[in-house]
Formats: C-alpha cells, structure tokens, sequence
C-alpha cells in the first residue's frame, strides 16, 4: 500500500507562523508535524510514501 501526504498549502490560516515554515514543518510537541504523520504511517506497516509539495518544498527536502 501507498500513502500520498498532501503538504502543499499556503497555510494561510496559520499567518504569520507559515511566512517562514510550511505548516507541515510547523513544531507539535517537539517535532515537526510531518515527522509525526510518517511516524504513524510506518507505525501502522505501510512503506510507501509521496509527499506532495509545493509552498516552500525547500524547507521540507
């Protein structure tokens, strides 16, 4: 099985914490909320995953 990860958003919502770092980088407890989300994917068995990307893709290589 694959996962595909939407992480291309503006992040309007998040202003002025997004200008900067895309809301998937954003820090949750530590980490970015990203690293949780694969976390939990591989957790669960999957070994397939697409991040899609597009907003400050730079910060999330």
């Amino acid at each position: 099985m694959k996962v595909v990860i939407l992480a291309g958003g503006l992040g309007t919502r998040l202003d002025p914490y997004t200008k900067s770092l895309p809301k998937p980088m954003l820090p949750l407890g530590g980490k970015p909320i990203l690293e949780h989300e694969i976390e939990w994917i591989k957790k669960n068995g999957i070994k397939e995953i697409v991040i899609c990307v597009s907003y400050l893709r730079k910060k999330i290589e």
